[in-house]
């Protein structure tokens, strides 16, 4: 009784499952092939012809055992005969669940013809099973391997998808990995540098020093808050371009110029955090660098684009990045892959530094 139980629960189990819904589609499919077969023969042979109420119960009596066969004995024992390791032990299973399906299905259909046509079990019944047995197993076990075919497959796409997903999952993590060291990397390198240049200021101007220490310790709360592999919307990333150009402006001065080219609305532009921070840091290092006239440096930013250039001191060739330089280009490749463009370069007195992500670019052209 238990045993029963517990096979009707998975029986239930599975009916919900894709497994049962494809082969309950088979099993329709080969319902309907059989009554055509049927009406075929019953026109060239009006003898053989059955009544409408006939083809209606014979097509219900053949869904209800396909459901039960299906449901209580093909599934449950393919999920057994998968799990066997021996590949001659597993053939010998196969061919014998094919067997019993067979016999299930012959001697079922038999037993519902002996009550629909008599009302009760004749004893035409053993005759009537060993002829269909005859000549109709063959056709049964091409059910059967129909059958089997379809849970081959179905499990074969269902591994392969795991499989996918798994490793994108697999990517995923890799990418966070990546990201967080690269955030390791990049803390220390922007904020020492921000640091110096308090330092610098304690004996020029204490009250400066103090208002770019506290505005240090926001980015420096920033930084650690933040989580490399999340975009930020570009707001976001703005404000805290502006903290940073503070604490450098406290240094410069009206030596260091900065203007701003910002639509006024960026509705759904993200961006890696601190992404921009250092093309400015590198704009003021380099810029000033056998340069002591005023440096204007123009940050320009519109959706998919963000260019910072400067007009400091000539770029010099070869182009070697920084370490800041790499760290933005090494962050971009993992966000984007190969949808994003990162250059530098030299146009009239200005030196250019720019990020375009071509997703952006992409959508509009779409829209």
């Amino acid at each position: 009784m238990i045993f029963a139980i517990k096979i009707l629960m998975v029986a239930f189990n599975k009916l919900f499952t894709s497994r049962f819904k494809y082969l309950f589609i088979a099993w329709g499919l080969i319902v309907v092939f059989v009554l055509l077969q049927m009406k075929l023969v019953g026109y060239y042979n009006p003898q053989q012809m059955w009544r409408l109420s006939d083809y209606i119960i014979y097509t219900l009596i053949q869904l209800v055992i396909g459901c039960f066969l299906i449901l209580l004995y093909v599934i449950p024992l393919y999920d057994y005969i998968k799990n066997i390791n021996s590949v001659f032990l597993k053939g010998i299973a196969i061919i014998l669940h094919a067997l019993v399906f067979g016999i299930l299905y012959i001697g079922s259909l038999s037993l519902t013809y002996e009550l629909k046509a008599f009302g009760k079990i004749t004893t035409q019944l053993k005759e009537r099973v060993f002829n269909l047995f005859f000549t109709d197993l063959h056709n049964s076990i091409k059910t059967y391997l129909i059958f089997i075919a379809i849970l081959y497959a179905h499990d074969f796409f269902k591994k392969n998808a795991q499989s996918i997903i798994k490793q994108k999952s697999l990517e995923n993590e890799m990418d966070k990995v990546k990201l967080q060291s690269l955030r390791a990397q990049l803390q220390p390198h922007f904020l020492f540098n921000a640091l110096n240049n308090v330092v610098a200021l304690i004996d020029e101007n204490k009250r400066k020093a103090q208002e770019s220490l506290i505005q240090l310790s926001d980015l420096l709360r920033y930084t650690v808050n933040l989580e490399p592999y999340k975009l930020v919307t570009i707001n976001e990333e703005i404000e805290t371009l502006k903290t940073y150009i503070n604490i450098e402006k406290a240094k410069y001065e009206t030596q260091l110029k900065v203007t701003w080219d910002i639509p006024d609305k960026l509705d759904n532009f993200m961006v890696p955090p601190l992404i921009i921070q250092p093309l400015v840091e590198n704009a003021i290092k380099h810029g000033f660098k056998n340069n002591d006239n005023q440096l204007s440096i123009k940050i320009r930013i519109k959706k998919g684009l963000v260019e910072v250039k400067n007009n400091g001191s000539v770029l010099t060739q070869p182009i070697n990045k920084g370490n800041g330089l790499r760290l933005v280009e090494k962050r971009l490749n993992v966000h984007y892959g190969d949808k994003f463009l990162f250059s530098i370069h030299q146009n009239n007195e200005w030196i250019v530094n720019s990020i375009e992500l071509l997703e952006y670019y992409e959508k509009e052209e779409i829209s």
